[in-house]
């Protein structure tokens, strides 16, 4: 039997609460009852495939947007197939989808920024970011092989407010944008630190962000970053987190 272990994330269908789909270091696991029993949905050419992010489509039941080390893949039959995206080649830390617009996803990279799926998520154009992060980020070792050298670790869409985003990562700060994308500011120069394990909008406070430090602990802002708030975890490695809708 297999021995599951290194679980980066989990998801619920919204449409199947008997549907609950795994990522971990050992492929794709589903359940199909709740979580009484599981089965492996990696396929031989995906195993190698470290998994660190699962999105479970709001919009059509049983469709899975799998966030890996090579790339984002979609499954559209609980797992059974999987397809490639045009986003490969890359090692993808997060995948997040609008809650006020199904099809937009965004996918958070490392060493090569922040990409964005206006069909859901089959196809992925970039999100110019260079210009808005540190620049020893990213003029630093990590501009390798003609990459941006931008890591990002998180990235999420305001489901209170269409065209609201945020993202943060490796030395990126906290980055906003308000008009869907097309401009970003720093939002998090007042906080103690640069590097960002996940940031988040509030589900019931409009305007909300979170954002959780590396080893400085959690805050949130309440005005787009004029000032921000300690939230706890001081010295705390707040990796993954979540936040309850309702």
């Amino acid at each position: 039997p297999w021995q599951v272990t290194e679980a980066q994330d989990i998801m619920v269908d919204p449409n199947d609460v008997n549907a609950i789909y795994a990522a971990t270091a050992y492929g794709i696991w589903g359940s199909q009852d709740g979580g009484d029993s599981w089965l492996r949905l990696t396929p031989t050419d995906m195993m190698d495939d470290y998994t660190q992010s699962l999105v479970v489509d709001y919009t059509q039941t049983g469709r899975i947007i799998a966030g890996q080390e090579g790339g984002v893949r979609i499954s559209d039959d609980r797992g059974a197939t999987w397809q490639e995206t045009t986003l490969r080649g890359m090692e993808v830390m997060e995948v997040a989808q609008d809650a006020r617009r199904g099809g937009h996803f965004l996918a958070a990279t490392l060493h090569d920024g922040l990409y964005r799926s206006t069909d859901g998520a089959r196809t992925w154009s970039a999100i110019p970011l260079a210009s808005i992060v540190p620049p020893a980020t990213a003029a630093g070792e990590r501009a390798r092989e003609g990459r941006t050298g931008v890591s990002v670790y998180s990235a999420a869409f305001d489901p209170t407010r269409a065209g609201r985003l945020v993202a943060a990562g490796w030395e990126t700060g906290v980055l906003y944008s308000g008009d869907d994308g097309e401009t970003w500011t720093q939002i998090g120069t007042s906080l103690p630190a640069i590097s960002f394990y996940q940031v988040a909008f509030d589900p019931k406070r409009s305007g909300r962000i979170w954002a959780a430090t590396v080893e400085q602990g959690l805050f949130y802002t309440d005005n787009q970053g004029r000032t921000w708030q300690s939230a706890g975890l001081d010295g705390r490695l707040p990796e993954n987190w979540g936040l309850r809708p309702a």
